[in-house]
């Protein structure tokens, strides 16, 4: 009796995959590294480094431990979205692979960066409005977020 291949047609990036991707991105702008870097601490070329942060190619398990061991993040970390086996129950969505996308372009770790570094709370609200007006989105209270000042 022959088996039937579980996989009959070219794989298709899953969300876990994607997820996974985008901390691998995370980690290594917020590092510093480009991806010839991580490529040469890993042993492998850079555009494999660019399928795996795309969710292009599907990483091993021993590959993720080279890749959290060499950017200095836990093995857990990296599958911390994708925890659970089953979709309907796992964190990972599109939304959180997108937005550690774009939270791991050079602008965004900068603008986090010097966020960061404001300790005045007012100031930091004025920031946020600021950035909210630019952006046209309109004001959304944050849970921690106070009634607005008044000046």
């Amino acid at each position: 009796m022959s088996q039937t291949p579980i996989h009959t047609g070219p794989r298709e990036a899953t969300l876990a995959d994607k997820c996974i991707g985008a901390r691998i991105r995370f980690a290594r702008v917020a590092a510093g590294w480009s991806q010839d870097l991580l490529a040469r601490k890993t042993g492998v070329t850079f555009q494999q480094v660019q399928k795996y942060e795309r969710g292009l190619n599907r990483i091993s398990a021993t590959r993720l431990l080279e890749v959290a061991h060499a950017l200095g993040r836990s093995f857990d970390w990296f599958l911390a979205d994708v925890a659970s086996p089953d979709p309907a129950n796992s964190n990972c969505s599109s939304d959180i692979a997108a937005f550690l996308q774009y939270a791991s372009t050079p602008d965004c770790m900068e603008l986090l960066l010097h966020y960061s570094k404001i300790d005045d709370q007012r100031t930091r609200r004025r920031v946020l409005a600021l950035v909210r007006a630019a952006s046209a989105t309109p004001e959304e209270p944050s849970p921690t977020q106070s009634a607005p000042d008044s000046d």
